[in-house]
Formats: structure tokens, C-alpha cells, sequence
């Protein structure tokens, strides 16, 4: 059963995301969210394709110089996972990961 506080604490949490998020102006909008399904599917595939270390820099490059894009990306990757799949078949693509790993 939730308690109060528990209540208390997640209306505080939420306050406190809402008003750290940063302000987009309502003319820039469509510009951000049409970037940030952009860069979510080049994100999508370059994980499979390129060295993930790549794929990092570029998120920690966005994070010090361009932190919106990055939230914006964060939002649309996570909008785009089915959220009814499990994650072992989302993450099936990795396998061969641990699979190279293991054999070494």
C-alpha cells in the first residue's frame, strides 16, 4: 500500500523534474523534437554498426556542449521502445557480445 509520504515524495520528485526541465520556446519545438527523432534513429543505428565508444562520445560531447539535444534524444529513444517486449528480445542484438567475450 503507498503511504502518504511515499505520495508526498513522488508529487516533490515530480515538481522538482518539471521544473528543472529546460524551457524550449513554443516556435523552436517542432524544430527539437524533428532533430531528436533524427539523431534517436542515426543513435538506433549506429549502436549496431559503429563502436560504442563512438556512440558515447557523441552522447557525452551533446551532454557538455548541447545538453538539450541530448535530453531530447534520451525522450525520443525511450519513445520509441515497445514497452511490451522484454528487454532480453530488445537487447538480442548484444548477444554476440557476451558470446566473444566468454570464448576469451
Amino acid at each position: 500500500m503507498t503511504t502518504v509520504k511515499e505520495i508526498r515524495n513522488t508529487a516533490v520528485r515530480r515538481h522538482t523534474y518539471i521544473a528543472m526541465s529546460p524551457t524550449i520556446p513554443t516556435q523552436d519545438a517542432h524544430t527539437v523534437a524533428a532533430r531528436a527523432e533524427e539523431d534517436a534513429g542515426q543513435i538506433a543505428m549506429d549502436i549496431r554498426d559503429l563502436d560504442p565508444r563512438e556512440v558515447w562520445g557523441r552522447l557525452a560531447w551533446w551532454g557538455q556542449n548541447d545538453p538539450l539535444r541530448l535530453y531530447a534524444v534520451t525522450v525520443a529513444l525511450a519513445a520509441m521502445v515497445p514497452v511490451d517486449e522484454p528487454a532480453a528480445a530488445l537487447l538480442a542484438w548484444t548477444e554476440g557480445f557476451t558470446a566473444g567475450r566468454d570464448a576469451a
